[in-house]
């Protein structure tokens, strides 16, 4: 399949196919996991030539042909003559939206309870199938907490998942017949509550996660990559598509966005809560408004700066400090208490600022530490 992406890349060069997603010096010809994968054209017949070009050379190599009957093709904005001269040529059948990849359904309105279906199957069939078992409580709390979380942190890792979701996999999970024994169906009180269940061991509990902080500490990890930069294609997309010169912090949600990334713009506040930077040489950091400082957002810490129009003026960390010194006009009795906050921040020699984690010793995101 490696020779096939080569191809398909190959291809792009040398502009048999034109992608739809382009932005700056990322463009998105496919995606391949294993033998899935979805390759994106814009609509025309060129593109579609293309295509089947790139799949023929890869079967007269490898002797391995797509599967028609497992292969479709999706159109979106093409004219009515484009569209059956495609069909006819790749002799693809059409599918139809919303469609899965790799288990998780590909949608740009708001995940739906139906959208959620086949989680909330899995789940549900896990529990039927693990009751019929001897098993001990702590062993069903074992599984729980290994088997079913691993398939919320699965679709959590790409999607915010609807509370009213979040209820109802909390209801098979720790349902009571399950995990205190008896029939199904049979009226059963909880022993111990779900918040008890989710406290760590040291304090009384199972060590259980709550599903909810699962959600939230996995929207946090999504923006702490875009934080770091982190060279994965969707990263790198984002940031060219998006960020352009801003940071993460001061990028505008945009004028049509996508529910999933009006979820990510919400979750920026409580990442604030969870990091601070490093400062390097490069500052081009809001000084009252972005998480730089160990101790919080300095508009927050720093109420009496309303009152002191030396420090109102400033509003980058350059105008602040520079080679090693704050600026003049903070370093005034009358600002002392200002001025011990201030020297609390964390300074490195490099050209780069650079954010860290705050709870973890080296800095580094942590799903445990949310």
């Amino acid at each position: 399949m490696e020779m096939l992406s080569v191809r398909l890349e190959m291809a792009i060069q040398c502009y048999a196919i034109s992608s739809p997603f382009s932005s700056g010096n990322i463009t998105t010809t496919h995606l391949l996991y294993a033998d899935d994968l979805m390759i994106f054209a814009s609509g025309n017949s060129a593109n579609a030539t293309g295509i089947k070009n790139c799949l023929l050379a890869f079967a007269n190599i490898t002797g391995l042909e797509a599967n028609i009957e497992k292969s479709e093709i999706f159109f979106a904005g093409t004219s009515t003559r484009i569209y059956h001269s495609i069909l006819n040529y790749l002799n693809f059948k059409e599918g139809k939206l919303p469609l899965k990849y790799l288990g998780l359904p590909l949608i740009f309105s708001r995940l739906s309870i139906n959208d959620c279906t086949p989680l909330i199957s899995k789940v549900r069939k896990r529990i039927q199938a693990w009751h019929s078992k001897s098993l001990s409580q702590s062993g069903k709390i074992e599984l729980v907490k290994s088997v079913l979380c691993s398939f919320q942190i699965y679709w959590a890792s790409a999607f915010n998942i609807p509370k009213t979701v979040l209820s109802i996999l909390l209801g098979i999970s720790y349902n009571p017949y399950f995990i205190w024994g008896g029939s199904e169906g049979a009226k059963r009180h909880h022993s111990v509550g779900w918040d008890s269940f989710c406290r760590p061991k040291l304090e009384g509990g199972v060590g259980l996660r709550s599903l909810e902080d699962i959600n939230k500490a996995l929207q946090l990890k999504i923006l702490w990559n875009l934080l770091q930069e982190n060279k994965s294609l969707w990263s790198s997309w984002f940031n060219q598509k998006y960020r352009k010169k801003n940071n993460v912090w001061t990028l505008a949600m945009p004028s049509k966005p996508s529910w999933s990334l009006r979820s990510l713009f919400r979750a920026r506040e409580d990442l604030k809560l969870h990091v601070c930077y490093r400062v390097g040489d490069e500052r081009n950091i809001d000084l009252w408004y972005q998480p730089w400082h160990p101790m919080g957002i300095l508009s927050n810490i720093l109420p009496r700066r309303r009152m002191d129009s030396s420090l109102d003026s400033l509003r980058s960390l350059d105008e602040a400090h520079w080679q090693g010194e704050w600026n003049p006009s903070l370093r005034k009795e009358s600002l002392r208490e200002e001025m011990e906050v201030l020297n609390k921040a964390i300074w490195n020699n490099e050209a780069v600022s650079y954010a860290i984690w705050k709870s973890e010793t080296d800095g580094v995101y942590c799903i445990s530490s949310v």
